[in-house]
């Protein structure tokens, strides 16, 4: 199949971006949007390209006390960048699992998470990093959201003719971290995702795929107490608000997330210990 009829924009700055944004469907590398409007599973009537805006970056920095991810970084960006390797390379192992390399070089970790897929890999390693976003008005107000406010629904999330212009993780010392995922063939959409970040203050589980918004947990990690065993008994508490469809039931999607969640819980734990 093919798109119906569009109009394409593709703006030069913000100001001119934010003065297009209502009623557009945004682009950056369109690897999930595309293939979405061939199939008429997204109908869009206008397409705003923000590939050419000159404001925003393809950067990946590190700046006091956080890393910096701009709006036109890509997978591949992601994949080679020495700061994230040292300082949080499970978002590197997230990376990895996102479709073939063509389509890392082209999708951006924005992009990603913007397209508010509960199972977004970049998504789940973020939320689980305790990650932000940078978000721009068109009054070229800026605000920072965290990403646990982000979503909203089933691909939908807070932006109201607004752009995210780059995501911010906090850098934090003896920080360890682990992602996995279950799908049903390679390179294909996580059914389950699970990413796990655990330092010497607090331990974040993020879990995709069982719900129409991602899922995240939180323990206090400085008393000492059995982390991996206090999230496989969260878990199961949640199970009421978990999705049941052609792929597999919400009990499947539980069993999943038992399992991958003691995996990389068990895993960040060993990292943690090196």
């Amino acid at each position: 199949m093919r798109p119906g009829p569009f109009i394409y924009q593709e703006p030069e700055n913000l100001a001119q971006a934010l003065r297009l944004i209502e009623g557009a469907t945004i682009m950056a590398g369109g690897q999930s949007l595309i293939p979405s409007m061939r199939l008429r599973q997204v109908v869009v009537s206008k397409l705003l390209s923000i590939a050419s805006i000159s404001e925003l970056s393809a950067n990946i920095i590190e700046k006091e006390g956080y890393i910096e991810i701009g709006a036109l970084a890509t997978l591949s960006d992601l994949l080679s960048n020495q700061i994230v390797k040292e300082s949080a390379p499970w978002l590197q192992e997230a990376a990895q699992q996102v479709g073939d390399i063509q389509v890392r070089n082209l999708a951006t970790v924005v992009g990603n998470v913007c397209w508010s897929d509960p199972r977004a890999n970049m998504s789940i390693a973020l939320l689980a990093s305790n990650a932000s976003a940078t978000i721009i008005n068109q009054q070229l107000k800026e605000k920072i959201v965290s990403l646990r406010d982000f979503f909203v629904g089933f691909q939908r999330n807070c932006l109201q003719h607004e752009l995210v212009t780059k995501i911010i993780i906090p850098c934090r010392k003896a920080v360890f971290g682990s992602y996995q995922e279950f799908s049903r063939q390679r390179n294909d959409l996580a059914l389950v995702n699970v990413c796990a970040v655990s330092c010497d203050t607090d331990t974040k589980l993020a879990i995709g795929g069982t719900k129409n918004i991602p899922l995240v947990l939180e323990m206090d990690t400085s008393r000492g107490d059995n982390y991996v065993k206090y999230f496989l008994n969260q878990i199961p508490q949640h199970l009421n608000s978990f999705i049941t469809d052609q792929y597999g039931s919400k009990q499947y999607r539980l069993e999943l997330a038992i399992t991958i969640a003691k995996r990389v819980l068990t895993a960040s734990r060993s990292k943690k210990h090196e």
